[in-house]
């Protein structure tokens, strides 16, 4: 009986949890949010930088593929949180509520739904195998569809995008446009070499890949943020 009450009561307490009230946030100015969205706009692209830099580094670089592993699906998680934590934060991280009053709210579409579930259904294995020490990683590899969670954050990102201003839209765009093209090339390559999206990849597990070459990819618009700068 004891133990059936304390699990009703964790059960409540639980529902509790998850029923809390949001809390109050500062608002911020525009040119927060402007400054923001750049760092909004540097995850969406590095997850597809990564990800296409992935699909042609060299297999005898192991340390180059899963750092590269690593950033995608971390930079993806970060993607994530932005569309759907609020729950979840202080008010100390960026939001998409934060741009409310800068955007006309609206439904996701059905691609950008099924986007977010896309990287929902993966986010636990970023949680328990990159953020985390977590005993999934003595339970083998698994496979990191890299190529599909860009092309998730993308899509569910260029449907966010649509609601706001014309101006706002045009911080963000050059960075959607870049992601989208490095997508396209990452498809392509794959499908010519007959690779997966990803790589059967735990801690320290190699990549498939066909790729012998290793260069630096060129984009358009260069992110603003360069986390190695220290001048």
């Amino acid at each position: 009986m004891l133990k059936a009450r304390s699990f009703a009561y964790d059960q409540v307490s639980r529902a509790a949890t998850w029923l809390r009230p949001i809390r109050s946030r500062l608002v911020r100015s525009r040119d927060d949010l402007v400054d923001a969205l750049h760092h909004v706009g540097y995850e969406t692209w590095m997850s597809a930088a990564a990800a296409e830099l992935h699909s042609r580094a060299s297999t005898d670089n192991l340390v180059l593929k899963n750092a590269l592993i690593e950033s995608a699906a971390t930079h993806a998680r970060v993607i994530h949180g932005f569309l759907t934590d609020i729950e979840r934060d202080d008010g100390s991280d960026i939001h998409q509520i934060d741009f409310a009053g800068l955007r006309v709210s609206r439904k996701r579409s059905p691609n950008a739904r099924k986007a977010v579930n896309t990287l929902q259904e993966c986010r636990r294995d970023i949680n328990r195998r990159v953020a985390h020490l977590a005993w999934d990683r003595a339970t083998g590899p698994v496979h990191w569809p890299l190529l599909d969670l860009s092309e998730a954050v993308v899509t569910a990102m260029a449907d966010w995008s649509v609601g706001l201003d014309a101006a706002l839209t045009e911080v963000l765009l050059p960075y959607l446009n870049d992601a989208g093209a490095l997508n396209l090339k990452t498809r392509s390559r794959l499908a010519m070499s007959g690779q997966a999206s990803g790589g059967p990849t735990g801690a320290g597990s190699p990549a498939i890949s066909t790729v012998t070459n290793y260069t630096t990819i060129t984009v358009t618009s260069a992110p603003l943020e360069n986390r190695d700068d220290e001048s």
